[in-house]
């Protein structure tokens, strides 16, 4: 199972509730930072507390910044191409009314990566994940390790790592940018 990606490759992530969350990392240590903000009761109802999250955190964001997509546990594990995204722009209201209302999945990004996380594991990654030691990682090519490391604590793989390989690729996932996943 690849649960990480630098060049625009298939990652895999196992399913434990398959609700997701897709998240920008800088967004992510700011989620870390702020989480005692948001009324975690809603976790209940996922989409509301992505929606809570997005409105408490980032409420200049538009509902833009972070994903939320539900993906039935039945297939196992969810297989993500990150060839799949399309960027969009802030010019077509109707998807920015889905988007705010997690109709759609949208993702704003300012690393030209996110993170996919279901969100049965939110609570102990926020533990565990920090944005400064997962560029660390990356950049000292140890994803591989920081992932092996994170999953024995987590005790799943229930979350992956998605980077754009630049504006060199083929693809319209180029970098930083709003973009609908499918």
């Amino acid at each position: 199972m690849k649960q990480f990606s630098t060049d625009n490759l298939q990652v895999e992530l196992e399913l434990i509730s398959g609700h997701l969350l897709f998240v920008d990392p800088i967004y992510f240590q700011d989620i870390i930072e702020g989480h005692s903000q948001v009324d975690t009761s809603s976790l209940l109802d996922k989409k509301e507390f992505v929606r809570e999250l997005e409105e408490k955190l980032f409420p200049y964001g538009g509902g833009r910044l972070l994903g939320y997509k539900f993906v039935s546990r039945s297939i196992g594990n969810y297989l993500f191409e990150p060839t799949t995204l399309k960027k969009w722009g802030e010019d077509n209201t109707e998807q920015e009314l889905l988007s705010r209302q997690k109709q759609i999945t949208t993702i704003g990004l300012d690393t030209a990566s996110f993170l996919i996380i279901d969100l049965e594991n939110y609570d102990k990654l926020i533990q565990l994940v920090t944005y400064d030691a997962l560029i660390d990682a990356l950049l000292a090519n140890h994803l591989d390790k920081y992932f092996d490391q994170i999953n024995k604590k987590l005790g799943n793989k229930g979350w992956a790592y998605v980077v754009s390989e630049g504006v060199e690729t083929n693809s319209e996932f180029d970098g930083d940018g709003s973009y609908i996943v499918d």
